[in-house]
C-alpha cells in the first residue's frame, strides 16, 4: 500500500486544501493483480474567459475511485477491467445576470433615460432587467458525477507484433446550480471501441494503425434558420432544447504511422510519416443521432491529412 498528502495552493483564489492519495496493489495466484487507487485531485487550467470575469474563481476539484483486476494469460496476452468512479464538486459554473448598467437600444416600450428616471422605484426595479447589458459571470457551485467501466486486452505474440484492443461504457453527469437539472458533461461519450497495432518491421522500421469508433457527443439541439426547423411548443422561430439532451451521430476513424528510427549526431532519432482520418466518415459534419440531420460543423479535418516530421533527442 502507498499513502500520499500533498497540500496545494492557488494563488489566484488565495485557496488551498490538501490532497491525500491512496493506492494498494495485491497479486495472487501469480496470474492475478488487484489494484484499488483513490485521490483527491484539482484543475485549474480555466479558460481565460472564466478567469478574466472573475479572477478570484477557484479549482475544480474530484474525487477519484478506481478498482483495476489484471489477468495475464501467458506470457503474450494480458487482459485489464478497470472500473472508476469520479465526484466532482466546485465545478466552474456561468450565470447570466443583469450588469445595472441600461442599454438603451433594447427599446423597451420605447422608453427613454428620462422617463425611466420619472418612475416609481418599484416599477425601476421591475423594468431594469429588461433594459440592462447582460454578462456571465462564473462561480464555483457546479457538482457532477462520472462512472465508467473499460476492458482491454493486450497482446503480443512476438517481437515484431504487438497491440492493444479495448471497449469501455460510461455515464456522467453535473449540475451547475442547486435545484437546476442534471445534464449530461459536454464531451460525455457512453461508449467506445479501440484498436492499436503496432509493428516492428526490419530495417529499424516501425507502423502503427489505430482504430476508434465511439458514440457521439451530446449537444443542446436549436433552431436552424437555413431550413426553417422549428419547435411545435415554441412561439418563435428561434429556439433551443434541453442542454445537451442530444446527440451526434457516433464518430469513427483510422490513424496510420510510418517510423524511421536512426542516429543523427548521436541522438535516437525518429523520421515519421502519419495520416490521420484515413477511411473515416465525414466526422467535421455534425449530425443528430436521430434524425440524421446536420446541425453543426466542428473544425475537423473532413479528408486524410499528412504530417512529415523529426523527433530528434539526446
Amino acid at each position: 500500500a502507498r499513502l500520499g498528502l500533498r497540500g496545494e495552493y492557488e494563488y489566484a483564489s488565495g485557496n488551498w486544501w490538501l490532497s491525500p492519495r491512496m493506492s494498494l496493489h495485491e497479486s495472487f495466484a501469480e496470474k492475478d493483480q488487484l489494484t484499488f487507487a483513490a485521490g483527491l485531485y484539482a484543475q485549474n487550467d480555466l479558460p481565460f474567459y472564466v478567469r478574466e470575469q472573475n479572477p478570484k474563481i477557484g479549482s475544480e476539484k474530484a474525487w477519484h475511485f478506481q478498482a483495476e483486476w489484471t489477468r495475464y494469460i501467458s506470457k503474450s496476452i494480458r487482459l485489464e477491467w478497470q472500473n472508476y468512479y469520479k465526484y466532482y464538486f466546485d465545478l466552474v459554473s456561468p450565470r447570466l445576470q443583469s450588469t445595472g448598467r441600461i442599454n438603451w437600444e433594447n427599446g423597451f416600450g420605447n422608453i427613454d433615460s428620462t422617463e425611466f428616471e420619472a418612475l416609481n422605484p418599484v416599477l425601476k426595479a421591475v423594468i431594469l432587467p429588461y433594459l440592462s447589458d447582460k454578462e456571465f459571470q462564473y462561480s464555483n457551485e457546479g457538482i457532477g458525477f462520472n462512472a465508467g467501466s473499460e476492458l482491454s486486452l493486450f497482446y503480443k505474440p512476438d517481437s515484431v507484433w504487438e497491440g492493444w484492443v479495448s471497449g469501455e461504457l460510461a455515464y456522467s453527469r453535473r449540475q451547475d446550480h442547486e435545484g437546476e437539472r442534471w445534464y449530461k458533461f459536454t464531451f460525455s461519450r457512453p461508449w467506445a471501441i479501440n484498436w492499436v497495432n503496432w509493428y516492428h518491421a526490419p530495417s529499424n522500421w516501425d507502423v502503427g494503425l489505430r482504430y476508434k469508433i465511439a458514440a457521439g457527443e451530446p449537444y443542446t439541439d436549436f433552431s436552424n434558420p437555413l431550413n426553417s426547423e422549428r419547435d411545435e411548443t415554441s412561439d418563435t422561430a428561434f429556439w433551443a432544447g434541453a442542454r445537451n439532451e442530444k446527440e451526434y451521430t457516433p464518430y469513427n476513424r483510422v490513424d496510420i504511422r510510418l517510423v524511421k528510427n536512426s542516429l543523427l549526431f548521436g541522438g535516437k532519432t525518429q523520421y515519421y510519416f502519419e495520416i490521420w482520418n484515413a477511411f473515416n466518415s465525414p466526422n467535421f459534419l455534425l449530425q443528430d443521432s436521430e434524425s440524421k440531420k446536420i446541425k453543426y460543423f466542428q473544425l475537423n479535418y473532413p479528408f486524410p491529412i499528412v504530417f512529415i516530421g523529426l523527433n530528434w533527442r539526446w
